[in-house]
């Protein structure tokens, strides 16, 4: 399994960024069913994921996801602004620890700022 991450701030064009690059990939959310053929699909709103079902939740999907190649869209949050609430703190932070395990198991990474991507990490190169 290949996968790509593109996380950026909330509403800074990852989503789109990820689908100018896979254009025939399906957009899914997490808990909803992968398509059948095992291309590459985009999975998308993994805050929701975190904050529904857990961090520890989220590495073992992370680990077990069923595509050929997966296109993970997160979103950083915080920019160094810590929420007043317990619980938006414990899920900045659980966003912060996923976002880093993904990007560290993933071949490719992209950080998308203002609707621009930049590519922070490549393992394969482009066919």
């Amino acid at each position: 399994m290949d996968m790509h991450v593109f996380i950026g701030g909330a509403f800074a064009g990852t989503l789109e960024a990820a689908q100018d690059r896979y254009p025939e990939a399906p957009v899914i959310r997490p808990g909803e069913s992968f398509p059948p053929e095992n291309g590459a699909v985009i999975i998308h709103d993994f805050r929701q994921y975190l904050h529904q079902n857990g961090e520890k939740a989220f590495h073992h999907l992370l680990d077990r996801l069923p595509a050929e190649r997966i296109v993970l869209v997160m979103e950083e949050m915080g920019n160094g602004v810590v929420p007043l609430e317990k619980e938006l703190r414990k899920l900045r932070d659980a966003n912060g620890r996923a976002a880093a395990r993904a990007v560290r198991k993933a071949d490719d990474a992209d950080y998308v700022w203002y609707g621009l991507s930049r590519p922070m990490k490549r393992r394969r190169r482009e066919a």
